[in-house]
């Protein structure tokens, strides 16, 4: 338990100071290299867009990850649009605002508005904060990564609220 602790509060650090340092330096990483949804976003001056080529989950799975933070309302609706991120009732906006909670769900891969894909692997898994305005998109290549990507967002939740 201790373990998956400290890469969760590990993991979250790294997305924070990615999403620093994707805003600040250049791409590191070629254009060509990067996701089509990083691409899609790049220059929207309302949505700050991140790309992890590579990024560790654990001792032996890697993910691609495209993070998205909206700069502006205009941005988080975009993205609530483009992600088909529900309205959260009034009653439950203390659950969802005042903690440090991510909710995921299955997205296609091409169409991310659209309910997921029946084949497990044409989807990729969207993690998404209210109170940060953020989506990340982790690409799912494996059945191992469609597995854990979702228990690695639960401990997150687990243990930080």
């Amino acid at each position: 338990m201790r373990k998956s602790w400290i890469i969760t509060i590990l993991l979250c650090l790294f997305i924070i100071a990615a999403s620093i340092v994707a805003v600040r330096w250049p791409r590191t990483v070629p254009l060509s290299q990067c996701s089509e949804l990083y691409r899609h976003y790049a220059d929207n001056p309302d949505i700050h867009a991140s790309f992890i080529k590579d990024f560790r989950i654990n001792d032996t799975l890697v993910v691609d990850v495209t993070l998205l933070k909206a700069a502006s309302d205009t941005g988080w609706a975009l993205l609530r649009k483009d992600f088909n991120i529900p309205d959260i009732p009034e009653e439950e906006h203390s659950f969802f605002y005042d903690n440090d909670f991510f909710s995921w769900k299955k997205v296609p891969k091409h169409n991310p508005s659209l309910p997921p894909d029946s084949i497990r692997l044409n989807n990729d898994i969207a993690a998404f904060s209210y109170p940060r305005r953020v989506v990340g998109v982790f690409t799912i290549t494996t059945e191992e990564q469609m597995k854990t990507i979702p228990e690695m967002i639960l401990d997150y939740n687990i243990d930080n609220n």
